[in-house]
């Protein structure tokens, strides 16, 4: 609209600047938490292959004690590096718990 009104004489010119750099910049952060999703995504599936691995009914009969270690070790590391990129704010929850449930719930 602005840019019809300037064709017509109106000077919309710093206005369609600051429109375009709010845009670039929301693109941006857009891309960045498409990013962070994908990889909190990623590493909730891994970490839910790793315990499914590791289910008390397949993990006696399954693995030597060695690489029962290093799947728990693995485990635990997906789990801290989780953590590390969903600071605060899970936008992919490893479980679902009452807070999950509460902020479906209030919307």
């Amino acid at each position: 609209m602005l840019q019809r009104e300037q064709v017509t004489g109106h000077d919309h010119a710093q206005r369609l600047e600051e429109l375009s750099n709010e845009l670039n910049q929301l693109q941006e952060l857009q891309q960045q938490l498409e990013q962070r999703w994908q990889q909190e995504l990623s590493l909730v599936k891994k970490c839910r292959q790793l315990e499914d691995e590791l289910a008390p009914d397949t993990k006696i009969l399954a693995f030597p004690e060695d690489q029962l270690n290093r799947l728990q070790t693995e485990l635990t590391e997906v789990k801290q590096n989780l953590i590390a990129i969903q600071g605060i704010a899970a936008m992919v929850p490893a479980h679902v718990d009452e807070s999950v449930v509460a902020s479906v719930i209030s919307g």
